[in-house]
C-alpha cells in the first residue's frame, strides 16, 4: 500500500510564525520584553526558516525508513512523501501520520529557530517533535484487524 502525504512549505513555516508570535507576545506581559521581540519571526526569516523545514523533512525521512520506505522529494513549495506500507497497513491513519509530520515539521522548525536565542524554551519544541516521531512510528506499525 502506497501513502501519499504533501504538506506545503508555506503552512509549515505560516505555523511555526504564528506560535513564535503568540510565544512572543505571552513573554511581554512579564520583564521579558527583549527575549519576546527576539522569539518572534515574520516572513522576512523565511531564508532562514526555510533550511530548518528541509531539515525536518529529511529527518522525518530517516525515522520513517526504519519502519516502512519512503520516497521523498522537495519542489514547488511542497514536500512530498510516498511511503510505502504493508498491504494489512491501516489506512485510516494516513491523515493522522500526514498530522503528525506537520506538527513534527512545524515544532522542528520552532525548535531550531529558538535553540540560539532560547535555547531553554527550544527544549520545549524538540521535545514536542520528540513525541510526534514515537506517533509516527506506532501509526505506521498499525494493522487493520482481520475479518473473519
Amino acid at each position: 500500500m502506497n501513502i501519499s502525504i504533501s504538506i506545503t512549505l508555506s503552512e509549515v513555516l505560516t505555523q511555526a510564525r504564528k506560535r513564535l508570535y503568540y510565544k512572543g507576545e505571552s513573554l511581554k506581559e512579564g520583564d521579558a520584553i527583549q527575549l519576546a521581540t527576539t522569539l518572534q519571526a515574520s516572513a522576512d526569516e523565511d531564508d532562514v526558516l526555510t533550511p530548518f523545514a528541509q531539515s525536518a523533512a529529511e529527518r522525518m525521512c530517516d525515522l520513517i525508513n526504519k519502519t516502512a520506505s519512503v520516497n521523498y522529494s522537495f519542489g514547488t513549495g511542497a514536500f512530498s512523501f510516498s511511503i510505502t506500507a504493508p498491504a494489512n497497513f491501516d489506512e485510516n491513519q494516513s491523515p493522522l501520520i500526514k498530522g503528525s509530520i506537520f506538527k513534527f515539521m512545524v515544532n522542528r522548525v520552532i525548535g531550531e529557530w529558538l535553540s540560539d536565542v532560547a535555547p531553554n524554551i527550544a527544549k520545549t519544541y524538540f521535545e514536542l517533535s520528540m513525541e510526534s516521531e514515537r506517533d509516527i512510528v506506532t501509526r505506521i506499525a498499525k494493522r487493520k484487524k482481520p475479518v473473519s
